[in-house]
């Protein structure tokens, strides 16, 4: 990982935890393990709504459907990967 994308991840993920601190009743979002699945522990079906909402406002992109999934919150680090990714298709 260069130290661009690098940092661009760390920003996405710092993001992505106020994100879910603002909008969710998840404990210690800001503690949480980058591998911990976030259905496991708490995030609920609607509160997935509205993170994707945000993250969607916060970055003004879209997720086509195909790629909302329940493995898209495996984990804190599926979650930044897959909004990395939707950066990246729409810079390019």
């Amino acid at each position: 990982m260069t130290s661009a994308t690098g940092e661009q991840h760390v920003n996405i993920e710092r993001r992505i935890r106020e994100i879910l601190r603002r909008n969710t009743a998840m404990p210690d979002v800001m503690g949480i393990d980058r591998d911990e699945d976030l259905l496991a522990a708490g995030l609920s079906s609607l509160e997935t709504v509205t993170v994707i909402l945000s993250i969607e406002k916060e970055w003004a992109i879209r997720f086509d459907e195909a790629t909302l999934s329940r493995h898209m919150f495996t984990s804190l680090e599926t979650l930044c990967a897959a909004v990395n990714e939707r950066i990246n298709l729409d810079l390019s």
